[in-house]
């Protein structure tokens, strides 16, 4: 990720409204992702490649600002501009929490996890600073360890109420809700866990997990990413209907529009498989895509007649063995095709 000043920790490249249109534009060529400038509703324009922030008079490059939080690139939070200590870090990989293991720019230190090298006030641990510590047997408030009470312990071992395995606490938010970013047994959300993780740092719109292994599957009604289905996100649901899905949008591969497989007579030519497709589903054309179609121009000895070419064609494909490729014309016994020509 580029930065304008490697001094300010992770403070995210942008183009501001104090630059000029022409700096800007001649930045385009860096960049290549566009022909462009963009005009943007704050009064700011961006060079090429380069988008408007959602909330904020500024250019962004990589998506951290437009306001939608972008999972795959590691985003938990986009609030629509690119600055710090709003509850959304500047380059969207925090909500500014201490104890999320992130360091924000507030924080001396955030390991999340480890009273050793952080306080739990995300300050560096200095000894007599008057600041309790968690252990296994008391929380940094002074008080018993309790999965549910808003301190996160990471001595914590919980007892399942299931008579399950114990575990330590990954989270503890002091709530009942399993949609957030921790569930109310003190484990981090996660796709497969059974609840639809919508809010917090979310973006699950289901979460179906089947057969009870903690892995979501895929269903008619949702992906194995918890996202509902839809062609060309990149997840092959067989059970909502696809036969593929590749992610793309390119129609000459394994993989066309629609998720279906590509195939002779679908009307895409797959590379390296087909020489033409014309999608009409004639072998008495030009490049024969019925039933048995070859989806290869059509040639006197593939077996096809070409309408107002052949008059005949047995299929054997020699047709080096008659003059002038003259087996497929009529020959004197109906029904069949002779050299005429020797």
């Amino acid at each position: 990720m580029a930065t304008m000043s490697a001094s300010i920790p992770r403070t995210r490249a942008v183009l501001g409204a104090v630059f000029a249109v022409g700096a800007m534009l001649a930045l385009a060529g860096c960049f290549n992702q566009g022909t462009q400038a963009t005009d943007c509703p704050t009064g700011v324009t961006c060079a090429p490649g380069w988008e408007c922030a959602a909330a904020q008079a500024a250019c962004i490059l990589d998506g951290c600002g437009n306001g939608r939080v972008q999972y795959e690139r590691g985003e938990v939070c986009d609030d629509g501009n690119i600055l710090d200590g709003d509850g959304c870090s500047a380059d969207c990989l925090s909500n500014e929490s201490c104890g999320n293991g992130y360091t924000d720019v507030s924080e001396d230190c955030d390991e999340g996890d480890d009273d050793l090298v952080c306080d739990g006030d995300c300050t560096v641990p200095v000894y007599g600073d008057g600041v309790a510590d968690n252990t296994a047997a008391c929380d940094r408030d002074c008080s018993f360890p309790r999965c549910g009470d808003g301190v996160f312990n990471e001595f914590h071992l919980v007892q399942p109420d299931d008579g399950g395995a114990a575990y330590l606490e990954a989270c503890d938010d002091g709530n009942d809700e399993n949609r957030d970013d921790c569930l109310d047994v003190c484990l981090a959300a996660r796709c497969g866990d059974g609840f639809v993780h919508s809010l917090g740092a979310g973006g699950e719109t289901c979460d179906v997990d089947v057969d009870g292994d903690g892995v979501a599957d895929n269903v008619a009604a949702c992906d194995s990413d918890c996202t509902a289905p839809a062609c060309g996100d990149g997840v092959h649901n067989a059970a909502a209907g696809e036969a593929c899905d590749d992610g793309n949008e390119d129609d000459g591969d394994a993989c066309v529009s629609g998720c279906a497989a590509a195939r002779c007579g679908d009307g895409f030519v797959f590379e390296g498989e087909e020489l033409c497709d014309d999608g009409n589903a004639s072998n008495g054309d030009a490049c024969p895509t019925g039933s048995g179609g070859s989806c290869e121009p059509a040639r006197c000895g593939d077996g096809f007649i070409q309408a107002g070419v052949e008059q005949c064609d047995v299929g054997n494909g020699a047709v080096d063995t008659c003059a002038g490729g003259s087996e497929c014309q009529p020959p004197n016994l109906p029904g069949a095709c002779s050299c005429q020509f020797t």
